[in-house]
């Protein structure tokens, strides 16, 4: 089901990126390079933050080892070859939309895909993009699902999340996690309601992605130091400890250029959840499954 529905959806969205050339106008690209009303190094910044949202979900094969087929092999295969094949159609499709469509029209549109195949092929284009996104929008949330579940259960093995996650149905399913989150989701649904779903979905993206870059910037640490600790040595030290740098780096840039508003809500929650450490802490280590 998931292979079908990520189809579906590549099927238009490379053909936009091929065949988009067609239509695309290097001035109205130009004209759009940026209509922030920021300085070039602001807006950059601004959009480091957002960029980000594509890519959440980088760690998705890894948080479902435990139910991966040699997951050794397996998830750094899905990993980079799922990385490298985002980036590539996300970048495409993004230059082509640009010099098709005017910034204004961009800006407003709730989705540019759909105007951009009307343009192209005409009324039908909006339909056709319309249903590809329907059966992509059943598969990805089927994927989510069970994604949510299993990194829900992992957390609380660890210790770091109530032990209420762990509880598995008759199917081996964390179902119990899986309607927490539920609850919880359409609570964050309710309190970020907007006159328009553009503005909500910018809202709801920016949270995310302002949560999300507190635990990347541990991870990168962690990498670095597991890489001292291990005491690596030649191409493997020098690449991991740049890789660490880097992936801090672009982390605190990405906090630099977000909202404040959002900024000191997203900081609120970390402070909140960094207060209920201690107690998950202490079960970890009683449960020995910390250090």
């Amino acid at each position: 089901m998931e292979t079908g529905t990520l189809l579906l959806a590549l099927i238009p969205i490379l053909s936009i990126a091929i065949a988009g050339w067609w239509w695309f106008d290097a001035d109205m690209f130009m004209a759009g390079w940026n209509v922030s009303g920021m300085e070039d190094s602001a807006a950059i910044s601004r959009s480091a933050s957002i960029a980000l949202w594509a890519f959440m979900g980088v760690e998705s094969a890894a948080v479902s080892a435990d139910v991966i087929d040699n997951p050794k092999r397996n998830i750094p295969l899905a990993t980079l070859l799922g990385l490298a094949l985002a980036a590539v159609i996300y970048i495409s499709c993004s230059l082509v939309i640009m010099g098709m469509l005017p910034m204004e029209a961009l800006r407003d549109s709730s989705a540019p895909f759909a105007d951009v195949a009307k343009l192209m092929i005409g009324p039908w284009g909006v339909v056709v993009i319309a249903l590809c996104a329907i059966f992509k929008s059943i598969g990805a949330l089927g994927g989510w699902m069970l994604l949510v579940g299993q990194s829900a259960k992992a957390a609380a093995e660890d210790g770091l999340f109530p032990r209420v996650f762990c509880k598995v149905n008759r199917h081996g399913m964390p179902g119990t996690g899986l309607m927490i989150v539920a609850v919880l989701m359409s609570g964050l649904l309710l309190v970020t309601s907007s006159p328009t779903l553009a503005r909500q979905f910018d809202q709801l993206t920016n949270i995310a992605v302002l949560l999300t870059i507190i635990p990347y910037l541990f991870s990168a640490g962690a990498l670095a130091a597991t890489t001292l600790e291990r005491n690596e040595r030649g191409w493997l030290r020098a690449g991991c400890l740049l890789t660490a740098a880097a992936a801090v780096a672009y982390c605190l840039y990405a906090l630099l250029g977000a909202d404040a508003q959002l900024l000191a809500y997203a900081t609120v929650a970390m402070l909140f959840s960094a207060a209920l450490y201690p107690f998950f802490r202490k079960r970890m280590l009683e449960t020995g499954s910390g250090r």
